[in-house]
């Protein structure tokens, strides 16, 4: 079952980079929740696909077009590891922008993602899961 969740994990972030978030979001149950970084100011939880569709437009609002770069997805137990690089620029002042993100997926049922939890880096996403440096 975990390679199969590895799976959905990888093809959710193909369809993403090909052709966008909504594309992204048939990966997801309809009732997934999103989690951001803990340090994310606003809200901790997004319920939903068009809640997570809110919380993507905070980031094109700042970021403009901005890619998402997969480095490395593995199974960990029933959860899934993405290891990624999020790229873009400030809209406001054009400084260039590279953040390691790290993304713990769970809750997989019926071939799609329930949950994803985000971090800021890498090492992060790895305390998640249990896993070391």
């Amino acid at each position: 079952m975990s390679q199969e969740n590895v799976e959905v994990v990888r093809r959710a972030f193909e369809e993403y980079k090909h052709s966008g978030v909504e594309a992204m979001l048939e990966y997801a149950t309809p009732d997934c929740v999103f989690y951001p970084d803990p340090a994310w100011m606003e809200e901790q939880a997004y319920h939903g696909r068009d809640a997570f569709l809110a919380f993507n437009k905070t980031q094109t609002d700042a970021f403009g077009d901005f890619t998402v770069e997969v480095h490395e997805i593995r199974a960990v137990g029933e959860r899934v590891l993405a290891l990624t690089e999020f790229v873009g620029q400030s809209t406001g002042s054009g400084v260039p922008l590279r953040q390691r993100t790290g993304h713990v997926f769970s809750g997989f049922r019926d071939g799609m993602i329930g949950e994803d939890r985000s971090f800021l880096g890498w090492e992060a996403a790895r305390q998640a899961v249990g896993l070391e440096e």
